[in-house]
């Protein structure tokens, strides 16, 4: 027994000493366990079977390039880390176990890709954005980096609800237009640049109001819309659920003459007075609303007569004394009464003395009327 057990004894240790003695096999890659981070790189591999190794040699390099880089690590270690890569390049790796006798065989290469630069942080351009009814035009840059970008986020949120960040993903483009957004809705709006690194962090963000809607038609207030000698009042109001006014347009012609609209802006005043309208003359009226997102159809309209004009006279210089002088568009008259040393002003007084003889002077009237 004891002999036996002396046999296997040497047996072993002669196993041992002829595998010492031998160059180590070549070890197995794990690739599918290697992975790259940002600019390092994390090789695994298997020992080789039946091989004693010391250290391992682990080289790699740029895969354009010739010349290789080492790194050693002992041998109870199956992988390592090689740090301070450049930022998105092509790596290639080999690496060969090392004992007394010398150096094994190398592994196949194996290549291996270190991610780029973390994305830089996009720049809202917010003088070029810009809101057109409930849309809103995005446009940003990215300041100078060696880094790629594969793509951006947006996320926009109402003001009401800053919390639910509603977000866009996969835009290729420095530029987007968000649409179909609430109108008259105050936004904020923040973009993220995203390469094979992550997601950077997020840009400024823009506060921005999206438009109101198109306004509703004013509705015509008949029972305060009046009017009086050659002036018409024209009122109105605002439907409840229409949108904000910037302003409000009237437009009226005579009715019967063909005329072309006449335009008037009311600005923010609910009620207006149309002036030096012609007299005895039918008219018809209407009033529209405006924004920034344009204009509401017009409102109903409205129907209306103005008065008479009052009759005024005109003195006639032609057929008067030679001794009165008119002035004042006919309305002032001067003259001297036989022997007066002052001159008499006439009045509009005087006017509705008509067919009178004053003192040793006739006022002739011309009944033309003046509108």
């Amino acid at each position: 027994m004891l002999w036996l057990f002396q046999s296997d004894f040497l047996t072993i240790v002669f196993l041992r000493y002829f595998i010492e003695c031998l160059a180590p096999g070549k070890p197995r890659i794990e690739s599918s366990i290697c992975i790259s981070k940002l600019n390092s790189i994390i090789v695994r591999w298997a020992s080789p079977l039946r091989s004693a190794v010391s250290s391992y040699d682990v080289e790699y390099r740029v895969s354009s390039e010739s010349d290789w880089s080492v790194m050693c690590v002992q041998s109870a270690v199956t992988q390592c880390q090689i740090t301070d890569l450049e930022f998105d390049q092509h790596y290639a790796i080999r690496l060969r176990a090392l004992n007394k006798a010398g150096y094994g065989p190398y592994t196949d290469e194996f290549t291996l890709s270190t991610m780029p630069e973390p994305p830089p942080v996009p720049i809202l351009l917010k003088d070029v954005c810009s809101v057109d009814q409930n849309s809103i035009h995005l446009v940003w840059d990215q300041p100078p980096s060696h880094s790629a970008v594969d793509s951006y986020i947006i996320d926009y949120s109402m003001e009401s609800s800053e919390d639910a960040w509603t977000t866009v993903r996969g835009i290729e483009d420095k530029d987007y237009l968000l649409s179909s957004l609430e109108w008259d809705a105050t936004y904020h709006i923040r973009v993220r640049s995203v390469n094979r690194a992550g997601v950077s962090e997020v840009s400024s963000i823009l506060t921005v109001q999206t438009w109101p809607m198109v306004p509703e038609p004013p509705i015509i207030q008949s029972e305060h819309s009046i009017g009086e000698s050659n002036r018409f009042q024209l009122q109105w109001v605002c439907d409840p659920e229409s949108s904000r006014v910037d302003q409000f347009v009237i437009e009226y012609r005579a009715s019967n003459q063909g005329e072309e609209w006449k335009a008037i802006d009311a600005q923010h005043a609910q009620c207006f007075i149309l002036r030096d309208l012609a007299f005895d003359t039918d008219y018809i009226a209407r009033v529209r609303a405006i924004n920034k997102s344009g204009s509401s159809d017009y409102s109903e309209s409205v129907d209306f007569t103005t008065g008479s004009p009052p009759i005024k006279f005109a003195l006639d210089s032609q057929t008067s004394h030679v001794n009165l002088r008119l002035s004042n568009n006919n309305l002032t008259a001067q003259y001297d009464r036989p022997g007066a040393k002052n001159r008499m002003p006439a009045d509009d007084a005087f006017i509705g003395a008509a067919f009178n003889v004053l003192g040793n002077y006739k006022f002739v009237f011309n009944s033309t009327i003046l509108v």
